[in-house]
């Protein structure tokens, strides 16, 4: 039920200032009065719903979400809003990845360097000889390791919608075709300037990776 409503909010079909009842919803979805209002705390606590005494839930506009919920996310790629929402996750990755690549450099401890390193070493394997569900899965956990060596806690923060974005492009936009092995290496080129602690070229080579994935001109 939290899937369907949802989706259905994100979508628009349910437009912001309709009221849903927890007896409209039993009656027709076949959903218990406890489901239903599991389901109504859960979309509430995303900023999709708000209940109102006796008034109902009512369904509220995009400005309350909480766009930055992974699952509201997945909502929205899946709408027919998915061009909007992929624009704005590449524009915050943009404004985000770039400054915290050249914290990393400045930085990290040896051992996160280290890590990152690593962690690119893994990620080029798996371009290699993996599937694209193991590489958007690998890429998250490289990209994380970024985020979180900057220093910044706020950036850090950040991660789950990267990874989303990540997750859309290997399963989504990429589906079955192999990775651009000149994606993956600048990924492991801007481990080497993280490790090599140059800032300004960690922030290039993080600027040109996502660049390159939007396919924008630079």
């Amino acid at each position: 039920m939290v899937d369907e409503l949802g989706r259905a909010i994100c979508e628009g079909s349910l437009a912001p200032g309709a009221v849903l009842t927890v007896e409209e919803l039993e009656a027709s979805t076949g959903a218990s009065r406890s489901v239903v209002r599991e389901s109504a705390r859960v979309l509430a606590s995303l900023g999709l719903l708000r209940p109102t005494k006796r008034v109902g839930m009512v369904v509220l506009g995009e400005a309350e979400w909480n766009l930055f919920d992974g699952q509201v996310i997945r909502w929205r790629l899946d709408s027919a809003h998915r061009q909007r929402q992929m624009r704005e996750l590449s524009e915050i990755r943009l404004a985000v990845e770039p400054e915290a690549a050249r914290m990393a450099a400045l930085r990290a401890s040896p051992e996160i360097c280290g890590r990152i390193v690593s962690a690119a070493g893994i990620l080029w394997a798996t371009g290699a000889n993996g599937s694209n569900a193991d590489f958007g899965e690998q890429d998250g956990c490289f990209h994380r390791l970024v985020l979180e060596a900057s220093g910044n806690t706020m950036y850090a923060r950040l991660t789950d919608v990267i990874n989303e974005s990540l997750r859309d492009r290997a399963l989504v936009q990429l589906h079955d075709m192999p990775m651009d092995r000149a994606d993956v290496q600048l990924h492991v080129d801007l481990a080497g300037f993280i490790q090599r602690r140059d800032g300004e070229a960690a922030a290039q080579c993080a600027r040109q990776i996502i660049v390159r994935a939007n396919g924008w001109a630079d």
